[in-house]
């Protein structure tokens, strides 16, 4: 038989995807963080939904199965993409906090450039949006003026993965 999500709430979901073990499957994380990506241009809170769905089943992966390193690489990218999806529901805190998760995984995965890149983004987008809310909050500036740059961009070390 085929292998379904059939319920409409998402917290219904989420307790299916704890207690059912069938779920704890590498290709059903990796497609609900897919669809969780692509959700993001229509729906910031699907892909929120779908974020922590994918979360859910990351963190129950086998790392003896899986191998640990690898278990920990997709356990940081889940992360991230829900510190993104979090992010667009300007929900700032939860992001960071995920943030905060990604880098935590990340140190005990494979150290590979495309999850460093990934983290890099996730982080500049995350400073992005609380310099922004710092700034025009400050009431010393215009609502909408330019960010100030802390950083100056070095284009020698930007990654070639995308």
């Amino acid at each position: 038989g085929e292998l379904l999500i059939e319920e409409v709430e998402h917290a219904d979901r989420m307790r299916r995807i704890q207690e059912d073990s069938r779920f704890h499957h590498w290709g059903l994380c990796q497609h609900l963080l897919a669809e969780s990506e692509r959700a993001v241009a229509s729906s910031a809170l699907l892909s929120r939904d779908l974020s922590e769905l994918g979360l859910a089943v990351a963190m129950r992966l086998d790392p003896g199965h899986y191998h640990l390193s690898w278990t920990e690489d997709l356990r940081a990218k889940s992360w991230c993409i829900h510190a993104d999806a979090c992010r667009r529901l300007n929900l700032v805190e939860e992001a960071l906090a995920a943030l905060g998760e990604a880098q935590k995984h990340a140190r005990e995965g494979t150290s590979s450039a495309e999850l460093a890149a990934r983290i890099e983004k996730t982080e500049m987008s995350l400073s992005r949006r609380t310099d922004e809310k710092r700034w025009n909050g400050g009431g010393r500036h215009p609502m909408g003026a330019p960010l100030p740059i802390r950083v100056p961009d070095d284009p020698s070390s930007h990654s070639r993965v995308s």
